[in-house]
């Protein structure tokens, strides 16, 4: 669980839209993955001042833990913001939640319309019973109360549901809720972050953002205000399937929605990133540019108006595929894994930190690839071309097992002694 740059930005955004209560609520306690520093120049680069706040370093969560407390807490976070109180709800007293709610059941009369602002960090994709914990969310803010709430939609990270966003839109839009706003990232493995975001037009049909690209996790934020004649226990109707009664209502409630969108611009993407991670085209949902490891100040980077640059002036390397662990697969595996091993696992991920180089060298790092087979030995094995070299012939590295910690090149040099062949594809 935990508020990242992009995250800490969207509710900064928000706060400056319509400021945030005095009492904020949390689904989980949350890491802040912002230091001090950081989170003033964030707030100063979204033109808010920050607020007096003592200095509270996190040293409750389990992510800031491993990072020796260099990060501040989110009590100190949201005091920054003009929060007095900071209350954690939780299945168990985990980390210290001071509130305690099974959100796969009801909740709890005494706790129905008590919330102004709650900020959900990936509790969906980790809950059994989705339609429920929804309605929960939905029932535990008052009027004009906002949620917040991420969670990933992709397999990374091993979540229990893997859901869309025409899913939770759906809910929000039957509800009338009001103000709200859905964004979609993808994350490359070089730490870059493409964000979209959704744009419903009164068609009944939410277009298909795709699929994962293999380990590239893809995550959604949805942030929506509950107006007063909003409702909790309204269910949604998929698209193909409403009636005429059904159609005319929900085309009347994104039409609503339509005339107070507005989404934020973020940095221009380099011709450098499109070719290690490429965007997606889908009606339902406009690019707002990328988010960088470090962008915290909006001064720092160029912002996205809408065009992109030429990527066909970015020579060097195209991954064509990569897989970590094929000497192995077949073999009973001994643990269990939050990934797996199969031909071409990794291909994204190798390919969104070496595209666009001429050389390339990493230190292959396990807990970038994933383990699909742990305590096993894995080789890894990545072909690839050039793209500006005549004929593109194919080339493949290979690194015997363990190739964790090895050293992997990746060059014109042939890694194997011969060249494979020609590449089928033509670009990536």
């Amino acid at each position: 669980m935990g508020i990242t740059p992009l995250h800490a930005r969207l509710i900064v955004l928000e706060h400056k839209r319509r400021p945030l209560p005095e009492t904020i609520h949390l689904l989980g306690r949350q890491t802040v993955y912002l230091t001090e520093e950081d989170a003033k120049r964030m707030l100063q680069s979204c033109g808010v001042e920050p607020a007096a706040a003592a200095t509270e370093l996190d040293v409750q969560t389990i992510g800031a833990a491993a990072l020796q407390g260099q990060y501040i807490s989110d009590r100190m976070f949201f005091a920054m913001l003009g929060a007095k109180n900071v209350l954690a709800i939780d299945y168990t007293d985990y980390e210290g939640a001071e509130i305690i709610i099974d959100l796969n059941a009801p909740v709890p009369q005494e706790h129905v319309g008590t919330i102004d602002f709650l900020f959900c960090g990936s509790v969906l994709d980790n809950i059994f019973d989705p339609a429920t914990y929804i309605t929960n969310v939905s029932r535990l803010l008052k009027p004009g109360g906002r949620v917040c709430d991420q969670n990933i939609i992709s397999q990374a990270h091993h979540p229990y549901l893997i859901l869309t966003p025409g899913w939770m839109l759906d809910y929000y839009v039957v509800n009338r809720f009001s103000n709200y706003t859905i964004y979609i990232t993808e994350h490359s493995a070089a730490g870059f972050v493409h964000v979209y975001g959704m744009v419903p037009a009164a068609e009944e049909m939410v277009s298909d953002f795709g699929p994962p690209r293999g380990a590239i996790p893809i995550g959604i934020t949805v942030i929506a205000e509950k107006a007063r004649h909003s409702t909790s226990d309204r269910l949604p109707i998929q698209d193909q399937y409403r009636t005429e009664s059904d159609k005319a209502y929900y085309r009347e409630s994104v039409l609503e929605l339509a005339k107070d969108l507005e989404l934020p611009t973020f940095g221009a993407p380099t011709a450098q990133e499109l070719v290690k991670l490429g965007l997606r085209s889908s009606k339902s949902f406009r690019y707002l540019g990328v988010l960088r490891p470090g962008d915290l100040s909006l001064e720092s980077t160029q912002p996205f108006v809408g065009a992109l640059p030429d990527q066909s002036t970015v020579g060097g390397m195209r991954i064509i595929e990569a897989t970590y662990g094929a000497s192995a697969v077949g073999t009973p595996p001994p643990a269990a894994s939050v990934c797996a091993a199969f031909r071409g696992n990794v291909t994204e991920t190798i390919a969104s930190l070496a595209n666009g180089h001429e050389r390339w060298e990493w230190r292959v790092d396990v807990h970038v690839l994933g383990d699909p087979l742990p305590t096993v030995g894995k080789d890894l094995e990545v072909l690839y071309y050039f793209a500006n070299e005549p004929g593109r012939p194919v080339r493949r590295a290979y690194l015997a097992a363990e190739a964790a910690g090895k050293t992997l090149v990746l060059s014109r040099e042939d890694q194997s002694g011969a060249q494979l062949g020609r590449a089928h594809v033509a670009t990536q």
